[in-house]
């Protein structure tokens, strides 16, 4: 669900959701030019984090529609066609894809009456993830939110010497290929949109989607005036909400609500945030 890394020379740690910069920090890491910046485990974060309160962590941030889709478009182009592979049947063109993908979910949802469809079709790419932003605002981290139009700005100041490899990124930021997109676009449509059109089920896409979006919304507020009320009453509802965490239960996005928890302090954060944490 994120790329954490440590840059030891800046003495930063990074937070970084899937789709909203990671793969490019990662080129940075690798590029041989900054060895002090490497990928590190949730663990090694917190024993900084214990041992330091304050230490700087930096994450990125990202309109939510946009992230959610950039990551379906990814599963239409990787991991659903490995899936098909794996199951022995490999289809060929959007139709094919479309109604494998279809029955792969059909599979874990018996009926879209009585279930909450897997929004994030089980995969970290499409998942939420404000909720850990939300942490590190109302815990009171020493958190640096940098936008994601702004991304590269923030890299060119702390990564020269990788100029080169973050104009290419971003050149080839939106090179989804065409039929990728219409795949993905297709399959939303058909899993998601059209079935609920005459289903009486009230946990719909937009009702999973505007606890996000209100979690997004209170981020920016705070990043205009340094105030925590919104971001504590978003924190507050989505620990409030099943719709929000509805999951495959058989996979485990890492890190969960308990490390957050266990990494800020139950003190620090809002009840509802920590009595999900204990049922989870």
């Amino acid at each position: 669900m994120f790329h954490l890394y440590q840059d030891k020379t800046h003495e930063i740690f990074y937070i970084i959701k899937f789709k909203t910069g990671g793969s490019l920090l990662y080129d940075i890491s690798i590029s041989g030019k900054y060895n002090n910046l490497s990928a590190i485990q949730f663990d090694d974060l917190a024993a900084a984090y214990q041992e330091n309160p304050k230490i700087k962590i930096v994450t990125t941030l990202r309109e939510p529609t946009s992230t959610y889709f950039s990551g379906l478009h990814q599963l239409f182009s990787e991991h659903w066609h490995a899936r098909a592979i794996h199951t022995k049947t490999q289809p060929a063109g959007t139709e094919s894809v479309v109604s494998h993908f279809e029955r792969e979910i059909k599979k874990r949802l018996p009926t879209k009456e009585t279930k909450l469809p897997l929004y994030d079709f089980s995969d970290a790419h499409c998942s939420h993830n404000l909720w850990t932003m939300l942490c590190l605002i109302v815990g009171g981290c020493n958190v640096s939110i940098i936008e994601l139009h702004k991304y590269s700005e923030y890299l060119y100041k702390y990564y020269p010497g990788c100029k080169d490899l973050i104009k290419e990124a971003d050149a080839n930021s939106h090179l989804t290929p065409e039929q990728v997109v219409k795949t993905s676009y297709k399959a939303f449509n058909n899993i998601i949109c059209n079935p609920q059109k005459e289903s009486n089920n009230p946990n719909t896409w937009e009702n999973w989607m505007s606890l996000e979006i209100a979690a997004f919304d209170a981020i920016m507020v705070f990043l205009k005036d340094k105030k925590k009320q919104d971001a504590y009453h978003a924190l507050n509802n989505i620990g409030e909400s099943n719709i929000y965490w509805n999951k495959d239960p058989l996979l485990d996005f890492f890190p969960n609500v308990n490390y957050f928890v266990e990494l800020i302090g139950k003190d620090n954060l809002p009840d509802s945030i920590v009595v999900r944490a204990n049922a989870t």
